[in-house]
């Protein structure tokens, strides 16, 4: 469903999308949606004009809510299932540009139905006036269809709240779990070991939720790399899954998406996995193309910052996304500061953990070389759902591509400085 072209395609992608909502596995309210907004006469289409009087009949018989499919409409309206059928595709792309596509031509028919109304009541200065609080909340429409009230929430409330996700390392599993439904930012500087240990974490995901799967999208590497590095991994672990197994569910992907079209990917692969989606990984949030003009940089991560959120809260699923600390860190360790221009994603995420390599601090300031083991603290900057302002201690094995807990297990310390958040 492509977005429509003229009037006719639009009163057809309106129509066509409130029934292929009907129909889906969780439908959204469209139908409640468009019926609200717009009347029987705004639509010209003898096919979606039938369908929609159908629809609005069986809305006052049955009440808002009820299913407005295609047999159920054409039970009551002068049109075939089967012609009802025709009016949605399902292979023309997502259901979230669906969606989209349909939200436009509402707009689109509702402009064109009510200027014509407004100017064929234009005598009757009351008329025009409720014509015109008729369009103007369309929008407040759009925006609050889906609205419920706390009563029919808690009866969708499940006994649990849902838990957060194991990274697979002991020590940063103490402190902290990956939030199921936010943004959880990874920070560093460069060469300070961000990338490698986004791919641990998804390799660990993927070793240990053996029903789910998750997505890494790069900004950085091509695929083919990042594919060689997670085979180091597996083979420096004791992981008994085999790699062709867990293949099957960690996806690699290296195209530079804008913003948008990275949250449509994302929508799109939840929506095809359902229940069986982990997570999405993100490398990194600077890298990503905003697809738009801003006078200031800041102001364009803040907007992607935003979108990324929107779509955690939407989907309710887990994002983890890399983020660039600034290169002229003061310290030895990262705070919430040091990523600030980053588009104020560490007031957006749920959880922040600053890395800070040892080693790589020591040979980009004294020009020293060390080891192949590297000492990593992870701060706990942030955390939504627990204590900040810790730090697990891990180990950094370059050429084996493993972070994992120290040999000696490492501990934790605290923080005292108040620069983290605990919310």
């Amino acid at each position: 469903m492509a977005t429509a072209k003229n009037l006719a395609d639009s009163e057809r992608a309106a129509v066509g999308f409130a029934l292929l909502d009907a129909t889906a596995p969780e439908p959204i309210g469209f139908w409640d949606w468009l019926l609200d907004t717009l009347p029987n006469e705004a639509f010209k289409d003898s096919d979606c004009r039938k369908a929609v009087k159908g629809a609005r009949d069986l809305q006052g018989r049955l009440g808002r809510g009820a299913s407005l499919d295609p047999a159920a409409i054409a039970s009551v309206a002068d049109l075939k299932a089967s012609d009802l059928y025709l009016l949605f595709e399902t292979d023309h792309g997502t259901r979230t540009t669906n969606e989209r596509a349909a939200t436009e031509s509402v707009d689109r028919i509702a402009d064109k139905h009510y200027t014509a109304a407004i100017a064929a009541h234009a005598p009757d200065p009351e008329r025009v006036r409720e014509l015109l609080a008729m369009r103007d909340n369309i929008r407040g429409h759009q925006l609050g269809y889906d609205l419920e009230p706390l009563s029919e929430l808690m009866g969708k409330l499940s006994d649990k709240p849902p838990e957060g996700l194991q990274t697979g390392i002991g020590n940063l599993d103490a402190q902290a779990s990956i939030p199921p439904h936010g943004v959880t930012v990874v920070a560093a500087k460069s060469g300070h070991g961000k990338t490698t240990m986004l791919l641990n974490l998804a390799f660990n995901m993927a070793s240990h939720y053996t029903d789910k799967h998750f997505f890494f999208f790069s900004y950085e590497q091509p695929r083919e790399d990042l594919a060689r590095r997670i085979i180091t991994i597996w083979n420096n672990t004791k992981n008994p899954a085999k790699l062709e197994e867990i293949g099957k569910r960690l996806w690699l992907i290296d195209n530079s998406y804008p913003v948008n079209d990275l949250i449509a990917a994302i929508s799109h692969l939840h929506q095809k996995h359902g229940d069986k989606t982990g997570a999405f990984f993100v490398d990194y949030i600077q890298e990503i193309p905003s697809g738009g003009a801003f006078k200031m940089r800041q102001l364009e991560l803040a907007y992607i910052s935003r979108a990324l959120r929107e779509t955690t809260t939407r989907h309710k699923i887990p994002i983890i996304v890399g983020a660039q600390a600034r290169r002229d860190m003061s310290g030895k360790r990262v705070t919430l500061d040091d990523i600030r221009e980053a588009g104020d994603i560490g007031n957006i995420a749920w959880l922040v953990l600053g890395l800070w390599n040892h080693t790589a601090h020591e040979a980009q300031t004294e020009n020293t070389e060390g080891g192949p083991t590297m000492d990593l603290d992870v701060f706990v900057l942030k955390n939504r759902d627990g204590r900040a302002g810790t730090t697990a201690k891990l180990e950094f094995n370059g050429p084996k591509q493993r972070i994992t807990d120290p040999e000696g297990g490492g501990q934790s310390e605290n923080l005292n400085d108040g620069n983290w958040e605990s919310l």
